[in-house]
C-alpha cells in the first residue's frame, strides 16, 4: 500500500513559510528581552520588583554597631572627628589626621581641656563658675574678674607709689641732716641751738651721747 505523504508546496512557497515562522520566533525573543529590560528599569525607578521578578540579592553594609567607635563606612575605613571640636584634614592609605580646635586635643577630637581652673562637666563642656572666666573652655575673662584686678594693681600701685616717696623723702632729710651736721662738726652740741627732735636723734646716734633727746 502506497504511503501518503505530504504535498509538497512550490519553492516560493516553502521559502515563504519559513521566513514567516523565523520572523515570528525573532520578534517573540525580542519582545521578551524589550520587556524584561523594562522590567528592570521599573524595579529600579520604584524599588519594588514587578511580579514573576525577584528582587536581587547585594551584600548589605555593615552596621553602625559593628563599627569600632569614631569609624563609619561600608568597611568601616572613614574616621569620624568630633564635628564640634575639629575637621579631618588628612585621609590615605597609611592612616588619618583630625585637625582639633584650640582647647581640644585627641585622636579624633574627643578630649576638651578646661583652663583656669575649670572643671570638665559630662565631658562635653568646661564649668567655670568658680573661675572668674567665661567661655567654651573658661579662657575668656569675665568683665567683673577684670574689673577687680585692675582695682587690685591700682591698689598696689598708689601703694608702692607711697612707700617710695616716703623712703626718698627719708633719704633727703638724712642727706640734709647729715649735711648741717657736718657744718657743725667741729663745734661742740650746745642745747640752746634749736635743733629738731629728729636731729637730735640723729647727732645722738652718729656723733655725740651727750644729747639730750627729750
Amino acid at each position: 500500500m502506497p504511503t501518503p505523504t505530504s504535498p509538497t508546496p512550490p519553492i516560493g512557497q516553502w521559502s515563504s513559510t519559513a521566513s514567516t515562522q523565523t520572523l515570528i520566533l525573532v520578534s517573540l525573543r525580542l519582545y521578551n528581552y524589550v520587556a524584561s529590560s523594562f522590567a528592570l528599569i521599573l524595579f529600579f525607578i520604584n524599588g519594588v520588583a514587578p511580579e514573576g521578578l525577584t528582587e536581587p540579592s547585594l551584600p548589605s553594609p555593615p552596621s553602625e554597631t559593628e563599627c569600632p567607635p569614631n569609624f563609619i563606612g561600608p568597611k568601616c575605613e572613614v574616621p569620624i572627628c568630633n564635628p564640634f571640636n575639629g575637621h579631618l584634614v588628612y585621609l590615605s592609605s597609611d592612616g588619618y589626621f583630625c585637625k582639633c580646635v584650640d582647647g581640644v586635643v585627641g585622636t579624633h577630637c574627643e578630649t576638651i581641656i578646661c583652663q583656669n581652673g575649670g572643671i570638665l562637666k559630662d565631658g562635653t563642656e568646661c564649668d567655670c563658675s568658680e573661675t572668674g572666666f567665661t567661655g567654651r573652655f573658661c579662657n575668656v575673662e569675665s568683665a567683673s574678674a577684670s574689673v577687680k584686678k585692675n582695682e587690685k594693681n591700682g591698689f598696689f600701685f598708689y601703694t608702692l607709689l607711697i612707700y617710695t616717696g616716703a623712703i626718698l623723702l627719708f633719704f633727703v632729710y638724712v642727706w640734709e641732716t647729715k649735711r648741717e651736721a657736718a657744718n657743725h662738726i667741729d663745734a661742740p652740741y650746745s642745747a640752746s641751738r634749736k635743733e629738731s627732735k629728729l636731729y637730735k636723734l640723729y647727732y645722738y646716734i652718729f656723733f655725740s651721747k651727750d644729747v639730750k633727746l627729750w
